[in-house]
């Protein structure tokens, strides 16, 4: 069947295509991919440093091609665009995400960027951004920001002392 006899939801968008052919071979999931990547790579740009470990995560998450390597690609972005790519991805989404799909994918978000042991306010920041796009209250993600942290052995946050 010729491409443009087909039904629009068997057409595909080649970016979209992309993206699963590649995360496909990093093992991820590629609904969730694009929140990973720009949830992530928020996060790990919170503080201005984006660590090669981070890149690393990143690059496995992210659409082939885009550049998280280089480090100019990533100084040049402006501010907010992460975010609005967040908001692109959910914004063009037919099925809304569970809470628990939400918190999920924020959860994963901190591990895409790294964080461990001491969580700085900038990256704190970051994360509430991309709690409230989701809908999730903030004393729902102070709680997904404390179990992460207990369950990679970080110490507590400065900006939250126990």
């Amino acid at each position: 069947m010729a491409g443009r006899d087909m039904p629009p939801d068997e057409l595909g968008d080649p970016l979209v295509e992309q993206l699963e052919q590649s995360n496909e071979k990093h093992g991820v999931d590629a609904i969730l991919a694009p929140f990973l990547f720009w949830g992530g790579l928020h996060v790990a740009m919170a503080d201005g440093i984006v660590s090669d470990r981070d890149r690393d995560r990143l690059k496995a998450v992210g659409p082939d091609g885009f550049g998280v390597a280089d480090t100019d690609v990533l100084a040049n972005l402006p501010a907010g665009w992460c975010i609005r790519q967040l908001q692109q991805e959910l914004a063009a989404r037919k099925i809304k995400f569970s809470a628990i799909d939400r918190h999920r994918m924020l959860y994963g978000m901190l591990g895409i960027a790294g964080l461990a042991g001491l969580v700085e306010e900038p990256e704190r920041i970051a994360v509430h951004q991309i709690a409230d796009l989701f809908g999730i209250s903030q004393s729902a993600c102070d709680l997904i920001l404390q179990r992460y942290r207990a369950s990679h052995n970080s110490q507590p946050d400065a900006t939250n002392p126990a």
